[in-house]
C-alpha cells in the first residue's frame, strides 16, 4: 500500500472514532438534587438538575423503590438555562417497622450529550412505618 493511500485510510478510520463518540464531557455543575416533599398521604419527589443541554430531552430512571420496584422512563425538557425540574408524587408503602429496604437509586441521562449521573437515598421519606 503506497504512503496515500495509508494516509487516506488512517484520515477515515479518526472520522469513525470521531463520528460514534457520542458523550461529551458535562459541563461544571453538571449534576441533580432530590428532595421530599411529604403530606399527611403521600411523598412527592423532586428531582432538580442543572448544566444539561438546554431545550433536550433528559430521561430519568428509579431503581428499586419500595413495593414498586423501577419506575420509568420519565421524560422532561430541560429549560433554555439548562436546569430541569420533575416533580412525582408517590403515596406512602406500607410496611413493618423493622423491614430493610435498599436505597433508591435514580438515574438521569442529557439525551443531547449522553452524559449521565446518578444518585443513591434512603427509601424512608416514602414509607408508613407500623408495629
Amino acid at each position: 500500500m503506497n504512503l496515500n493511500k495509508q494516509i487516506l485510510h488512517i484520515v477515515i478510520a479518526s472520522a469513525v472514532l470521531t463520528a460514534c463518540q457520542t458523550t461529551t464531557p458535562p459541563p461544571p455543575g453538571f449534576g441533580i438534587r432530590v428532595t421530599h416533599e411529604r403530606i399527611a398521604t403521600q411523598t412527592t419527589m423532586v428531582i432538580a438538575g442543572k448544566g444539561f443541554t438546554p431545550g433536550g430531552h433528559v430521561t430519568i430512571n428509579i431503581f428499586s423503590f419500595p413495593r414498586r420496584g423501577d419506575i420509568g422512563p420519565l421524560a422532561v425538557t430541560a429549560r433554555p438555562d439548562g436546569t430541569f425540574e420533575r416533580r412525582e408524587a408517590f403515596a406512602f408503602a406500607d410496611a413493618p417497622r423493622d423491614e430493610q429496604f435498599a436505597n433508591i437509586r435514580i438515574t438521569v441521562r442529557d439525551d443531547a450529550s449522553g452524559n449521565a449521573v446518578s444518585d443513591n437515598f434512603s427509601a424512608e421519606p416514602y414509607l408508613r412505618r407500623r408495629n
